[in-house]
């Protein structure tokens, strides 16, 4: 809370990021709900595509993208 708090008077802003989803589904979710708890439409998002390499899912993240923007983001 006290770490919330400071960040809030500092007047500082959050990013919140879909980072380890690797699916569109997990990924629109996860923006979703970041969405709800910091109260921004600002999101770095991200779909793995690769489990090893960690590379991105560039269909999903297009896909994602396009669902996300439809709602507002």
């Amino acid at each position: 809370e006290k770490f919330w708090s400071l960040i809030q008077s500092l007047r500082l802003h959050v990013l919140p990021n879909t980072a380890g989803c690797h699916s569109v589904k997990e990924a629109v979710t996860t923006a979703k709900m970041a969405r709800d708890v910091f109260g921004t439409n600002w999101i770095k998002l991200e779909v793995i595509g690769n489990h090893d390499t960690l590379q991105p899912d560039v269909f999903g993240l297009v896909e994602a993208a396009r669902i996300l923007c439809e709602d507002g983001f």
